[in-house]
């Protein structure tokens, strides 16, 4: 496939191209391979919001990328499966920055770093067993790597290098009696870069602290009457303490529990 779009601020002129090749090598086994150019406009806040930690910039460019893709799908009766690998160019990305050594009260600010590069490859298997209670079995796993190359000895970026490292999913599902399922889901998650870590006890920031990678389990138990279904689900089962983003800390073990009622017309 081949598509474009195209945008126009006051005078210029953009083209943003895409192309789509596959080709199958049999029945059950594909091969594909993509290009693409893509834009962001900056935000109301990127441009004009001016806060207690932050400035904005109108002055800003929008973000632009080229993004490159190729892989391998597999599909039968029991299994579908992919494998790809990625690289994605984007220039004038807008990030808030602030000067390398800023004193904790300096705010950040948006401007466009020159560019940000970012690779991985990506693992996608679903598996359809029906034996032994087991009804499926998914694992999809991603690994990225990214590298900021805009004015790295002037400036810290907030969030551009924060990005999800490693990230694994692993869902099982279950069926018991036909009516009785239970599904099970894992995840393992490590973030790179840093934050600056605030210490609520005191009331200060506490330095730099780099993310720690976590384990996660959730699982989901419901029941299947005709019109009726009643679940009860768990998440973060074993209480799992751990920061996403900055000195934001998730949630931690929680239960909720509800029916569904379809109604056929």
């Amino acid at each position: 496939g081949l598509g474009f779009g195209y945008i126009t601020p006051i005078g210029d002129f953009n083209i943003y191209p895409g192309i789509d090749l596959g080709y199958a090598l049999n029945s059950d086994l594909k091969m594909y391979a993509t290009i693409n150019r893509s834009l962001r406009l900056p935000t109301f806040t990127d441009l004009f919001y001016n806060g207690p930690g932050n400035i904005g910039n109108p002055d800003l460019k929008p973000e632009e990328a080229w993004s490159y893709e190729a892989g391998l799908k597999f599909k039968n009766k029991n299994v579908q499966s992919g494998v790809s690998c990625f690289y994605r160019e984007a220039s004038n990305v807008i990030e808030w920055v602030r000067p390398i050594n800023a004193a904790v009260s300096d705010k950040w600010e948006t401007q466009n770093l020159t560019s940000v590069a970012t690779q991985g490859i990506s693992l996608n298997n679903n598996f359809t067993i029906n034996q032994f209670t087991i009804e499926k079995i998914s694992v999809r796993y991603s690994l990225l790597e990214q590298d900021a190359s805009a004015d790295q000895n002037e400036f810290e970026t907030k969030y551009s290098l924060n990005y999800l490292k490693h990230n694994l999913i692993i869902h099982l599902n279950q069926t018991f009696f036909d009516h009785l399922s239970v599904a099970w889901v894992a995840k393992f998650q490590d973030r790179a870069g840093s934050y600056l870590k605030y210490d609520f006890a005191i009331n200060e920031y506490a330095g730099e602290q780099e993310f720690d990678p976590y384990w996660l389990f959730d699982a989901k138990i419901s029941y299947k009457f005709k019109i009726l279904s009643v679940f009860a689900e768990a998440t973060n089962i074993f209480n799992s303490k751990y920061t996403d983003i900055g000195n934001i800390k998730m949630p931690g073990r929680w239960f909720k529990a509800g029916f569904d009622v379809q109604i056929g017309y």
